[in-house]
């Protein structure tokens, strides 16, 4: 049996040892918040000096010829890259042969199809406008999926477009018109 300044000596020891593995924990917790933070913000100081900046692709991903099934990557084409980093010159290299609606969509959605983090970018007045042409669901998605035209992806939202404009010219993005309305001589046939 211990003796009473034996046991004050071991506890005091244990109580060291504790305290130092607290603060060990500290240091270490305190470390991995530093971490985070500095992390945190050069993705904020990148995010906000990258904003209208370009960037280009030298190199694509490659997936090895076994993985077939589950393929986590996908190869993509370098025009699929162009276009997924930069809407507006997909939209202006579409609708080249109808300026006017290069100005719709520049008024409309001032070229966004996506928000960051992902989803498909909706109208501020309405929410059911939806992508870079700004399609309104309400209206048009029932017959977007009869016409075979996805609105939620860059490429079905302006071929949709491009078949509004077709048969009802300009009027489908008339509440934008104060907008790009200075520039209808732009619109063809319209």
């Amino acid at each position: 049996m211990l003796s009473r300044s034996e046991f004050s000596v071991l506890e005091g020891r244990n109580t060291v040892r504790s305290r130092k593995r607290q603060f060990q924990n500290y240091h270490s917790n305190s470390q991995v918040i530093l971490n985070f933070t500095s992390l945190g913000l050069l993705m904020i100081i990148s995010n906000l000096v990258g904003v209208g900046s370009s960037v280009g692709v030298t190199d694509f991903p490659k997936v090895e010829e076994s993985v077939t099934e589950s393929r986590l990557v996908r190869e993509m084409s370098k025009k699929e890259v162009e276009v997924m980093m930069n809407t507006e010159t997909y939209v202006r290299q579409y609708f080249s042969d109808i300026p006017i609606m290069v100005k719709i969509a520049e008024c409309e959605s001032h070229f966004r199809h996506l928000n960051r983090d992902g989803s498909i970018h909706r109208g501020v007045v309405n929410s059911d406008d939806v992508g870079v042409m700004q399609i309104n669901e309400f209206y048009h998605l029932t017959k977007s999926i009869k016409e075979n035209h996805d609105i939620y992806t860059l490429e079905g939202n302006t071929a949709y477009a491009r078949g509004l404009y077709e048969t009802k010219g300009t009027s489908p993005w008339k509440a934008s018109k104060a907008c790009w309305g200075k520039n209808a001589e732009l619109a063809l046939n319209k």
